[in-house]
């Protein structure tokens, strides 16, 4: 756990005032005076007020941000961002700074004012409000998303080549239900087809409850400009993100690159589906104050897809999508973990046959290339694993959560599809195995893992 001193500089980094800072120390059951506090910030030269840092430099910052998804933020989210990277500079300066690099944004923004409506709900997961958003759709980037009312926590927020298709949306739900835990007591969404499959499951997941928006009531339908809690969303989610893709993909097809046909879709999903799907999971992350660290090497690649954690150490696939330098760089980063190098002959990533299923436990496809690969991480590792093996290869890639008060659960690729191998997870007496369909992502090289986030945080709902 971090002492207090580290605790002072990195909530100081985030932006937290004094007063802030003690009392989320005290979330902390850390409690110190405010003298404490100044005494500890003084030790680091913790500053607001002196010591600036070079004007240069944060303008420098400043017209790299502007440059990016930041030209759509105003000065107070600008400064916000500067002390988070470690400069100390004033709002004063950093808003005269934004006049004069982008005098355009600031007159759009001054030019327009929201009107804020009521909105009242009981509480936590009282209402989940879904939609859609196709301001990218023409560009073939569609985006689908949930949020709570009460927190306006994100339930989810996916990019995808469709937000059109029931299993799809579906699927998201399912996810969101198995992470918390639970479903909400109602969900809001407009009369769009895609929700169908959610509105089945959601019902049924509440049919036998008693209160006064069960079965058949646990489900509203309405108009979607009216669905108030996500359409705020996406005005927020408009300014900090998409309008810059917007701007972006307006200009490619204004300079002649990009006509709508299939295969120019096809190329940007290509080329920027997955940057843009990157951005919203690391705004998801910094908001829950988790640590983000950023590969700036431009010769390292590291793909999820290719990193193992057995809880004890890392394993990495050398793969097409994997190097040595990106293997180097998260050994780097955990300096408290062993990180292995696996060789990845025939497939796509060293997850596309192996996954923990256990916290001792690795399932491994029966193949050639699988086997020589569970040999290397046996050779490498100090640690004896218990090993679960598998027919098919595929099958192999499944998620286990360790849930307070549900013990092990295992969430692996359904009957229909690899029967033989369910059978095999069947053994596994002390789980609970949920089957999940993956047929349609995997028509993409779309797997379990690679489509889920998992976080040892538990989500203040």
């Amino acid at each position: 756990m971090a002492n207090r001193e580290e605790l002072v500089q990195f909530y100081f980094r985030l932006g937290f005032n004094n007063k802030e800072i003690l009392a989320v120390l005290a979330s902390h059951n850390i409690v110190i005076s405010y003298r404490t506090l100044k005494r500890i910030c003084s030790k680091f030269s913790l500053y607001r007020k002196k010591n600036f840092s070079n004007l240069p430099e944060v303008f420098s910052f400043l017209q790299a941000e502007i440059f990016k998804s930041g030209q759509m933020q105003g000065y107070r989210w600008l400064h916000l961002r500067a002390l988070q990277k470690g400069f100390v500079v004033t709002q004063k300066t950093i808003r005269q700074m934004v006049k004069y690099l982008d005098p355009e944004g600031v007159q759009l923004r001054t030019a327009r004012r929201l009107h804020r409506r009521r909105y009242h709900t009981e509480g936590p997961n009282a209402v989940w409000h879904v939609d859609s958003y196709d301001k990218l759709k023409p560009y073939g980037i569609a985006i689908n998303g949930c949020i709570d009312g009460y927190s306006r926590y994100i339930v989810w927020m996916e990019a995808f080549t469709t937000n059109s298709n029931p299993k799809i949306v579906a699927n998201y739900f399912i996810d969101a239900v198995s992470m918390i835990g639970g479903c909400p007591e109602r969900i809001r969404a407009d009369l769009g087809t895609e929700n169908g499959h959610m509105e089945q499951m959601q019902k049924f997941l509440r049919r036998s409850h008693s209160d006064n928006w069960a079965a058949e009531k646990s489900f509203l339908y309405g108009r979607s400009t009216a669905n108030q809690r996500i359409e705020r969303w996406w005005g927020v989610l408009r300014k900090q993100n998409v309008q810059f893709w917007i701007n972006l993909l307006r200009n490619i097809q204004n300079d002649g690159y990009f006509t709508g046909d299939f295969i120019d879709k096809n190329l940007i999903q290509f080329c920027f589906l997955n940057i843009i799907q990157v951005e919203g999971v690391k705004k998801a992350l910094q908001d829950l104050q988790l640590n983000v660290v950023e590969m700036t090497d431009e010769n390292a690649t590291l793909d999820g897809g290719d990193v193992l954690f057995t809880g004890r150490e890392f394993f990495v696939g050398l793969s097409k999508r994997t190097n040595q330098r990106g293997a180097e760089i998260l050994a780097d980063t955990f300096k408290d973990y062993a990180v292995s190098t696996v060789p990845v002959l025939d497939n796509l990533h060293l997850k596309s046959f192996c996954s923990m299923a256990g916290p001792n436990l690795i399932v491994i496809g029966s193949s050639e290339p699988a086997q020589k690969a569970l040999k290397t991480m046996q050779q490498m590792s100090d640690h004896r694993y218990d090993k679960l093996t598998v027919p098919d290869d595929a099958a192999a890639n499944c998620i286990y959560l360790n849930i307070p008060g549900k013990g092990h659960v295992l969430l692996h690729r359904a009957p229909e599809e690899f029967p033989e191998s369910v059978k095999v997870f069947e053994k596994l007496k002390e789980h609970m195995l949920i089957p999940v369909a993956n047929s349609e992502l995997a028509k993409v090289d779309g797997c379990l893992t690679c489509s889920s986030l998992l976080i040892n945080k538990s989500p203040d709902l």
